[in-house]
């Protein structure tokens, strides 16, 4: 489990951060499996 390990790490502002740029990477890559021919 990364994301326990890594909300021990941070402090909350931090967290909250971190869990926004991964939501961020993780629209990236819905957005690249869309634009995948099928």
């Amino acid at each position: 489990m990364e994301t326990q390990r890594e909300s021990a790490l941070f402090p909350l502002r931090d967290r909250r951060e971190s869990t926004a740029l991964k939501q961020r990477s993780l629209d990236q890559k819905r957005v690249a499996q869309a634009c995948l021919p099928r």
